[in-house]
């Protein structure tokens, strides 16, 4: 698991490192080390569920993580990768919210199952 967590690391630090070396504005260059992040916590969240036993507390909570990372990345790459294109940025930001509106609504489902006696951590 440590050296997961560095290989993680030096990811995030090569993605902020090619962000900032890039020619563009500060608000891309941000939106580009974010996306990096955000792309690494998805593959991490990722591998990290597959790996764990069923039943266990990471089965039960990192879908809601892979969600929220993923509703971030549809907001956030249509603006890299067609900085000119306002409607496909409006559309993206609507369907990220959408996303995240369903994680929210995982989310609450799982905390009143759990009220309820249902499957502990």
């Amino acid at each position: 698991m440590k050296w997961l967590l560095g290989v993680a690391a030096v990811f995030v630090v090569l993605g902020a490192w090619a962000g900032f070396r890039a020619d563009a504005s500060i608000d891309a260059r941000f939106q580009t080390g974010l996306a990096v992040l955000l792309a690494c916590h998805l593959l991490f969240c990722i591998w990290v569920w597959y790996r764990a036993k069923p039943g266990s507390g990471d089965r039960l909570v990192l879908p809601t993580f892979m969600l929220t990372s993923a509703a971030m990345l549809i907001s956030i790459l249509p603006r890299l990768f067609w900085p000119s294109a306002e409607r496909l940025h409006i559309t993206a930001s609507i369907v990220g919210f959408g996303v995240m509106a369903v994680a929210l609504i995982r989310q609450v489902r799982r905390r009143n199952q759990l009220r309820q006696g249902g499957p502990t951590l």
